[in-house]
């Protein structure tokens, strides 16, 4: 799998490090589940290489990305309104995006 972050590459924010929330998605019930575990292995693996503060995850099991109103990315857009993260990290853009 290749990690895709979605923000600047950089890992400082001001001087502070990047407060970054990962999301995670399976797009059907009929994948293994483990799967999502993998992506979020990944993702933390990543985060913790940019020195970045993982500070949230946001899963979302056999959830369509035909719609935004799946209960992780509700979550995920509750928190970045916030102001509770700067970054937000997939594994893959399809992820987000359901492409």
């Amino acid at each position: 799998m290749k990690a895709t972050a979605v923000s600047s590459p950089e890992s400082m924010n001001g001087g502070k490090v990047m407060r970054c929330a990962i999301y995670a998605r399976l797009p059907t019930d009929k994948q293994d589940v483990q799967l999502i575990e993998t992506q979020l292995m990944t993702c933390h693996q990543e985060i913790s290489l940019r020195a970045w503060d993982d500070v949230a995850c946001f899963p979302d099991e056999a959830e369509s990305a035909a719609t935004q109103h799946r209960r992780g990315m509700k979550a995920l857009l509750a928190a970045a309104a916030a102001g509770g993260i700067n970054i937000v990290y997939a594994d893959a853009m399809g992820r987000l995006s359901g492409r």
